[in-house]
């Protein structure tokens, strides 16, 4: 249904909107087709309005440092809307999940959104004001194990399982999340929910939405985001070649990593966001009643369990054994 904005001292209020469903958050959003705009408004909330303002002064460094983000148009700060470039509705995961329909090989389309991610990681860590951060300036271990590891365990175990609140699970990953302090790679740029439906496809580029949240932090954590995506389910020979690609771009730009060290941290990183992505999604669909999320429980859920295969999970003794029972 298309409305008149209301209320609107911007020119895009003259024009018929349409409005656009959100995933997880809590914003509203509009599609001005007329203008080419897409229009964002503030969650409720205290933290609504600040949200909005770490989303502007963001996109306005990532534009600045040639970052593929929305062209920001224009930004109210005492109502909190903010207007932006409509780059379509082709998303990498709608994009992915057709060429996996048809055949066609996912590593170019891949090629492309991990080029972005360099960008974003590598250009807009440059001149980055932690200031900017409405949430936390920092990715570290005392963050993982709040908001990754807890969530996880009260949200997807407790919650969606039906279990019982284990605080030996729970003591034996926040021991755990202390290792992330002691990374090589800490001073990224990092998105934090880089994944297929939060990147556009315009033109034959990539482009990065939904940054608001960016922070500085662990290098692998958005590559883990990207290959360990349940939306797709990349297969697991692609996310080798996808995380070898990863490393060229880097060197590329002056970034020496080690590989073995770059294999640890990424592991690492990928069992926090899998345990995220657990809690989230069931946060999603037990409070917001949003059933879409549902449907890509049991995929994260078998990434994880397949990821604590390798050594550096090998003390996680209390989470296997509950995921096994699962």
């Amino acid at each position: 249904m298309q409305e008149r904005i209301p209320n609107s001292s911007n020119k895009s209020g003259q024009y018929p909107y349409q409005k656009m469903a959100a995933d997880g958050s809590l914003r509203r959003f509009f599609r001005v087709p007329e203008k080419g705009l897409i229009i964002m408004q503030p969650a409720p909330g205290p933290m609504g309005i600040p949200e909005q303002i770490s989303y502007a002064r963001i996109s306005s460094h990532l534009m600045a440092k040639g970052v593929p983000v929305p062209k920001l148009i224009s930004f109210d700060p005492e109502s909190g809307t903010i207007w932006v470039e409509d780059l379509g509705t082709r998303s990498l995961f709608s994009e992915a999940n057709t060429y996996k329909s048809s055949g066609q090989s996912l590593f170019p389309l891949y090629e492309k959104a991990i080029t972005s991610l360099v960008s974003f990681q590598v250009d807009g860590r440059d001149g980055f004001d932690p200031k900017w951060c409405y949430d936390t300036p920092s990715y570290t271990g005392h963050f993982a194990a709040k908001r990754e590891a807890l969530y996880f365990t009260r949200f997807f175990l407790e919650r969606f399982m039906g279990l019982n609140r284990n605080s030996s699970l729970e003591q034996e990953l926040i021991s755990f999340s202390q290792s992330i302090d002691s990374f090589k790679y800490l001073d990224s740029l990092i998105h934090r929910d880089f994944q297929s439906r939060n990147l556009l496809l315009k033109e034959d580029k990539i482009f990065i939405i939904d940054f608001q949240g960016a922070m500085i932090g662990p290098i692998f954590y958005d590559l883990a985001a990207l290959l360990n995506d349940p939306y797709v389910n990349l297969p697991r020979q692609l996310r080798g070649q996808l995380f070898n690609f990863y490393l060229d771009k880097l060197n590329e730009r002056g970034i020496d990593i080690d590989q073995n060290q770059a294999k640890y941290e990424f592991r690492i990183m990928s069992l926090f966001r899998l345990l995220q992505v657990l809690g989230a999604f069931s946060f999603l669909y037990l409070e917001r009643k949003r059933s879409f999320f549902k449907d890509y429980i049991p995929t994260a859920l078998a990434t994880l369990k397949d990821l604590l295969v390798h050594e550096e999970f090998f003390d996680l003794v209390i989470l296997k054994t509950t995921l096994r029972a699962l």
